[in-house]
């Protein structure tokens, strides 16, 4: 796993140095036998993603680690079933 100084770290974050390790210390990887939850903080942004576990593992993905999230779809709809008359 790449290694990366606070200054630098923050640089790639967007925000200040002493952000830093609350970020760092609020991010997971959370790993089972089949599924994994990956959580990346994005500049201001907090990205969820749910993988497999061995793309996890492939990835030496670890909290701290540096990773590019990509977007495939921006149109997210969250509804309540049945809604007011």
């Amino acid at each position: 796993m790449p290694q990366f100084r606070i200054a630098e770290a923050a640089r790639l974050l967007g925000t200040s140095d002493d952000t830093v390790p609350r970020r760092v210390d609020g991010t997971a990887v959370l790993v089972d036998q089949v599924i994994a939850q990956v959580e990346m903080q994005c500049g201001p942004h907090r990205v969820v993603s749910v993988m497999s576990s061995e793309a996890v593992r492939g990835l030496d993905l670890e909290p701290g680690s540096l990773a590019v999230a990509v977007v495939k779809s921006t149109n997210v709809v969250v509804e309540i079933p049945g809604g007011s008359s």
